[in-house]
């Protein structure tokens, strides 16, 4: 048994045949496809993330970094909100 502890060494064994992996969505590269519990595969739960600083400003740089880490994510939130192209919403 051996492990990747980045999402490209996760791609690459998943590429090679040699694994199945959860990451995001959003890192799908050609050659991958999510695949779920119509394939025997049980589903995810949800997942949360926290991210922590400071209450008062102290570095610039690193509340920079904190905006554009929650605005990323609000961007793929967003886009998991929205349905295919084709498909009827749900309700």
């Amino acid at each position: 048994m051996s492990t990747a502890t980045t999402v490209e060494g996760q791609q690459a064994a998943a590429l090679a045949g040699l694994a199945v992996v959860i990451l995001p969505e959003a890192t799908l590269v050609p050659g991958l496809r999510a695949v779920g519990s119509d394939e025997g595969l049980p589903d995810l739960p949800e997942t949360a993330v926290l991210l922590v600083k400071a209450r008062e400003p102290r570095q610039p740089e690193t509340d920079t970094l904190a905006t554009v880490i929650m605005d990323t994510f609000e961007t793929i939130r967003a886009a998991a909100r929205r349905e295919p192209v084709g498909q009827p919403k749900s309700s």
